[in-house]
């Protein structure tokens, strides 16, 4: 019996159309967990905002009069925590959007406005679990409002299409890491420490969440769970180390620097030949490690040559308890220090790029 030509097609282009079906099921599968990952990591980071305004602000708060000598700890110190936790919240939802430019945008604004909104909350000293709550309401409905916004007339949410998400979610897994490095090294809250220093743990938590989520959702393939488990696992090991670790921990807070960057890169970039794949991992460790203490410093030097630590002070109505150089807002630090690293590590030849010409062949 002869042997039809189009016999042996027909089920291999079946096979190819059901491979090509599933791959697309997920794809959306994973956009789905991305949006609902990131979108829960936002609503958690508004409300340990809320705990940070009514409970944490309050217990490094002076007693009476004399302010400058019945200080019961560094006011500075609570502000620190809840912007980095403002910057959880925008980074969250980059997270979310999987790297969608609009939805950057959006998520951008929204951190500025929500800093000025903290800063009249400070003022308003609002205390107690009602306060609370109606502060962490109003960030989830302002969150809820960027993500309707910002969702109009758009496709599927939380998906990566291509190397421009990637290299976002990249820069946002950046910032995230050097806001990290600055709340490992944040110094003694003083006064009530005991009640105080736990909590640079949970923005910490949240901090480590989004770097590695934002890190894994701008891989090339989706095998690289066991990598983000063990980036997770080491970076938690390097924040308590650092929290440990005396005069706040600078050293230590060097090396989770460049070994969480370092594993942003290996989760993120696309795979190098097998021969260069451990050269390229060293030279980033080395250079975060050698650049990020440096970054750091200058964007701290920045910042307080700008002032803005005292503007917002006053404008916070907070006591001055430091020269004007001496209010420094790190968290402002980090993002600018962040930012700065995600530009030479959001590296767009190594997410997906490739040259004009280099398409054209193809």
């Amino acid at each position: 019996m002869a042997h039809l030509p189009g016999a042996s097609v027909a089920p291999a282009v079946r096979r190819g159309r059901r491979g090509s079906a599933a791959r697309h099921i997920l794809a959306a599968m994973r956009a789905d967990i991305r949006y609902v990952a990131g979108l829960v990591l936002a609503a958690v980071a508004a409300l340990w905002w809320a705990v940070g305004v009514t409970v944490l602000q309050p217990l490094t708060e002076p007693l009476g009069p004399w302010s400058e000598l019945l200080l019961r700890g560094n006011p500075y110190w609570a502000r620190e925590l809840r912007w980095g936790t403002v910057f959880a919240v925008a980074l969250a939802l980059i997270l979310a959007a999987g790297g969608d430019r609009r939805h950057t945008g959006a998520a951008v604004l929204l951190a500025g406005a929500w800093v000025a909104a903290d800063v009249l909350a400070d003022r308003a000293q609002p205390q107690g679990a009602p306060a609370t709550v109606l502060l962490a309401a109003g960030g989830w409905l302002a969150i809820a409002g960027t993500v309707l916004l910002a969702q109009r007339g758009r496709s599927r949410p939380g998906e990566v299409r291509g190397w421009p998400e990637r290299r976002t979610l990249t820069a946002a897994a950046c910032v995230a890491a050097a806001l990290l490095v600055v709340t490992a090294q944040l110094g003694d809250p003083g006064g009530r420490a005991a009640d105080l220093a736990p909590a640079a743990y949970v923005t910490g938590a949240l901090l480590l969440a989004v770097t590695v989520g934002c890190a894994l959702a701008a891989a090339p393939s989706p095998d690289r769970v066991r990598p983000a488990l063990a980036l997770a696992g080491v970076g938690a090991l390097g924040f308590w180390l650092a929290r440990l670790a005396p005069a706040g921990g600078l050293l230590v807070a060097a090396l989770l620097g460049a070994v969480v960057l370092t594993g942003v890169t290996v989760l993120a970039w696309d795979r190098a030949a097998e021969g260069s794949r451990w050269k390229r991992s060293a030279l980033v460790a080395f250079g975060t490690l050698l650049g990020v203490p440096v970054l750091l410093v200058l964007a701290a030097l920045v910042v307080q040559w700008l002032r803005l630590g005292a503007l917002f002070t006053s404008l916070a109505g907070n006591v001055v308890v430091s020269s004007d150089d001496g209010d420094v807002p790190y968290a402002f630090a980090g993002l600018l220090a962040g930012l700065v690293i995600a530009l030479v590590l959001a590296w767009p030849n190594a997410l997906g790029q490739r040259p004009p010409h280099a398409v054209r062949r193809q």
